[in-house]
């Protein structure tokens, strides 16, 4: 994938050991998809509905960590890549995420340095993440 390759390049810093690499990214989104499919599975009344996820190389606190977050809707996937600091970006993983999946993007554009948003079908993106 391309396209993610370029994301985590734009938001890379060559000087610090967290990057996150096309293989970290693409077993994230295999394992994420998964567990996705068992909640459906068992939730059935929430399959269909938008929702996100987020991975980050956060291996050094003193340096600012580097994610990816995955925003699914309908049959749409939207990847935003960016830096931030390692506990403020952990902290909006676990626990100060909007509620609304609808406005993860935007919430994680106005608190960290984020690049360019890109969009493609989730067909693509999970015959990739299992191939």
């Amino acid at each position: 994938m391309e396209r993610i390759q370029e994301l985590l390049d734009a938001a890379s810093d060559p000087g610090s050991e967290n990057q996150l690499t096309l293989t970290n990214v693409k077993r994230w989104l295999s394992e994420y998809m998964e567990m996705r499919a068992e909640e459906d599975d068992r939730f059935p009344d929430e399959a269909g509905a938008n929702h996100w996820d987020l991975i980050a190389a956060d291996y050094d606190t003193s340096k600012e960590a580097q994610f990816i977050a995955a925003y699914f809707s309908a049959c749409r996937v939207t990847f935003l890549a960016g830096r931030g600091p390692v506990i403020e970006v952990q902290a909006f993983a676990q626990e100060t995420y909007p509620d609304n999946p609808d406005d993860v993007l935007d919430a994680l554009t106005s608190r960290f340095n984020t690049g360019e948003r890109w969009t493609t079908d989730a067909d693509s993106i999970i015959t990739w993440a299992d191939s």
